[in-house]
């Protein structure tokens, strides 16, 4: 007799065993779902997204930097689709970090550069419309819309680096 309590002892803990372990392997399963599900939802997405947006702010870059060399309007065509190209990347990226403050910060930041580096280059294509190159290539040379883009760049690069290394940890 106590040999059966025994065997049913021993049956009752290997289905105890069984029974964690299952509900260990479903927690398991619902982690990797969700992680996979934050991966293709919001941070391949993000990472698609801030490509644009450095996409946006470098054709506007190079369409302003042609148009100060050449003075043709045409060159401008790159800074005004540029315009578009940031302002729907800019209003993803606002969704997709909905609950990510830290995130959401970083895009406030290069949105925050992109407004310093448009009134640094205001005055140079101004000018430059204006017809007085002279003035145009002193604020040029002055370095202040240089810089201004340099910092831009910099929070893109912050703002990327977060969302590869979020990718990663999902």
């Amino acid at each position: 007799m106590s040999l059966r309590r025994g065997v049913w002892a021993v049956l009752s803990v290997v289905l105890l065993l069984f029974a964690a372990a299952a509900v260990l392997v479903a927690v398991e399963v619902a982690a990797v779902r969700s992680a996979t599900g934050k991966l293709r939802d919001k941070y391949d997405p993000a990472a698609l997204n801030t490509q644009s947006l450095l996409a946006g702010y470098i054709n506007q870059e190079t369409g302003e930097r042609g148009y100060l060399i050449t003075g043709e309007q045409s060159f401008l065509e790159p800074y005004t689709s540029g315009a578009t190209t940031i302002a729907g990347a800019t209003q993803r990226l606002t969704e997709l970090f909905d609950g990510e403050p830290l995130l959401r910060e970083l895009l406030q930041k290069v949105t925050t550069a992109g407004s310093v580096w448009r009134q640094a280059v205001t005055p140079e294509v101004n000018a430059r419309k204006a017809g007085d190159v002279d003035t145009s290539t002193r604020l040029v040379l002055s370095g202040a819309s240089k810089t201004a883009f340099d910092d831009l760049r910099a929070r893109l690069n912050d703002l990327q680096s977060e969302v590869a290394n979020r990718r990663g940890n999902a």
